[in-house]
């Protein structure tokens, strides 16, 4: 099966992501993702939930080697962004924006440095407990968190994503410090129907970082979408290059 790009757009915060022209919108304003440098995207734990976390290591990540030289990359990244230094991010990053491959939009290119900057910044390593890799990517990724409102029902985990150069060293694609599903809540759903539909929405068949309903094109309440083109939710790699399904957008 050949995958395609997929398409998707969510909510009011519009953000770029590597190489730019992939637009992300979000609800939740700064907790969305950020073009940056390389371009890198800037999108108490459901016990009805916590089973269907779909990573590869649940609960693993924390304390292994593997997690600490990726997150000590992802802090020179930040430190970078902080700096304003170009080079530097360029060195740790899988690919340059436009802006900031732009000397004319230097300006703008340190706008989006900050915001990166202060998305990344907030986040703590104890909390990424699952990681999921293999020789090309790193995917680090909390635990959910629930983010209920009086109109919806919803979960949150923050996740950051590596593409392994040729001597395996990371280099960040994309950065999503909340990364949320939603239900709209009605007057006649309880609570264990959304817990139940918000589990369903969340299964991830193969561990490719990518919930099977996305896979399938299937939506959570938050989501508005322009476009979007199937992947086989039971493949890592629907097309079979060697990256998973939740890395080809960015591979642009």
């Amino acid at each position: 099966m050949q995958q395609k790009n997929n398409i998707y757009i969510f909510g009011f915060i519009a953000f770029l992501a590597i190489g730019g022209i992939f637009l992300f919108l979000k609800k939740d304003s700064l907790d969305s993702s950020i073009d940056s440098v390389p371009s890198a995207q800037v999108s108490s734990t459901s016990p009805t939930v916590s089973d269907e976390i779909g990573d590869v290591k649940s609960n693993a990540g924390r304390g292994t080697e593997t997690n600490r030289s990726t997150w000590a990359v992802f802090q020179d990244y930040l430190q970078f962004a902080k700096t304003h230094d170009k080079v530097g991010l360029a060195s740790l990053s899988y690919k340059v924006s436009d802006t900031c491959a732009d000397p004319k939009q230097e300006k703008e290119c340190f706008v989006k440095m900050d915001a990166v900057y202060v998305a990344g910044s907030v986040l703590k390593e104890q909390n990424f407990i699952n990681i999921s890799e293999d020789s090309k990517q790193t995917i680090l990724s909390t635990g959910y968190t629930r983010q209920d409102s009086e109109k919806e029902f919803g979960i949150s985990k923050s996740v950051i994503m590596f593409i392994k150069d040729g001597s395996g060293k990371p280099r960040l694609v994309a950065l999503k410090p909340n990364e949320k599903w939603t239900i709209a809540r009605t007057a006649t759903s309880t609570v264990a129907q959304l817990e139940a539909k918000l589990a369903r929405m969340i299964v991830d068949a193969d561990k490719d970082g990518m919930t099977d309903d996305l896979e399938n094109c299937v939506f959570p309440d938050n989501f508005i979408v322009f476009s979007c083109e199937k992947t086989d939710p039971l493949k890592k790699d629907s097309n079979g290059n060697g990256y998973w399904d939740s890395f080809e957008t960015y591979l642009k």
